[in-house]
């Protein structure tokens, strides 16, 4: 019984407790405004992210798009998922030159029989991409689940919209007000963004209960903190927004919502998995203790 009082003074004691504990209990500002599990706001921010030129820190790094298009490449091959192959190359090699025109936000699906209800498509980027065989245009439509599910087959309903065929190629029904025009020599992404963990994600066999539509690369937001936030957040020369603008974004990813039982963490930072880490290898056997007294 002393030892484990001893073990308890410890580990109030130990500075890995102390900044875990100002870590989870110090609010976000997407916190305070209550917003920080909002698909909308998400998507706010994507939007930003993606489309913020970050290269004014005088440090080279690439654009978030391409970085964006590395992931997609990546779960797009242990997915299994059609990518065309000049346009891989040239991203990886970055001889790709992309220009995002725009980024819409809930863009609706106007115009389409097949599709009684409407839907609005999440995130939806324009590119121009020059350096790319057969590919002048490149459109990215992101479905993002946080807390909700896939309905209505909403997956299987945008791609047909932008595509204006079904699976096998036939053409399908458009009214009047059908609003998607589909540029020459474009090429079309489909995305499913969702908060899984990398150890669920990495052994995902489609079909999948996620996603409907085997043409949306599923990835998550542990994959936007990896290989888009860390490393824009570790630019020396960062102005003071856009700094705070990732961290606090970066931490709000990581705080749990336990009334949230499919996804309680979204996506956890480098510096947050060293500090657990260090703080379970201090405090180990007191917290086996605790849970075998249960």
């Amino acid at each position: 019984m002393e030892d484990i009082v001893e073990r308890i003074v410890n580990l109030n004691k130990s500075s890995s407790f102390r900044k875990i504990k100002e870590y989870f209990t110090t609010k976000t500002i997407f916190e305070l405004t209550t917003m920080q599990r909002s698909e909308k706001m998400h998507s706010n921010y994507f939007k930003w992210l993606i489309s913020e030129n970050f290269s004014g820190s005088n440090e080279y790094i690439d654009d978030p798009i391409y970085l964006f298009l590395d992931i997609l490449i990546k779960r797009a091959k242990s997915q299994s998922v059609d990518f065309d192959t000049n346009l891989r190359d040239a991203i990886l090699t970055r001889k790709a030159k992309l220009t995002i025109k725009k980024v819409e936000l809930e863009r609706p699906t106007r115009g389409f029989k097949y599709d009684k209800i409407g839907g609005r498509i999440d995130i939806l980027i324009h590119c121009d991409i020059e350096g790319v065989k057969d590919i002048k245009h490149l459109k990215i439509c992101i479905e993002n689940k946080i807390d909700s599910s896939e309905h209505d087959d909403q997956t299987w309903k945008y791609y047909y919209y932008l595509n204006k065929t079904d699976i096998n190629d036939n053409k399908l029904e458009y009214s009047n007000d059908y609003d998607y025009k589909k540029e020459d020599c474009e090429y079309q992404l489909f995305v499913f963004l969702i908060p899984l963990q990398n150890l669920v994600l990495d052994a995902l066999q489609k079909p999948t209960k996620y996603c409907s539509c085997d043409k949306y690369i599923i990835i998550n937001y542990q994959d936007i903190m990896d290989h888009i936030l860390e490393p824009m957040s570790k630019l020396e020369n960062l102005n003071s927004k856009n700094r705070l603008y990732l961290s606090e974004y970066m931490r709000s990813l990581g705080i749990p919502q336990f009334d949230k039982t499919d996804y309680p963490i979204m996506a956890t930072e480098e510096d947050n998995k060293k500090l657990l880490s260090e703080f379970w290898e201090e405090n180990k056997d007191l917290i086996l203790a605790a849970v075998e007294a249960f």
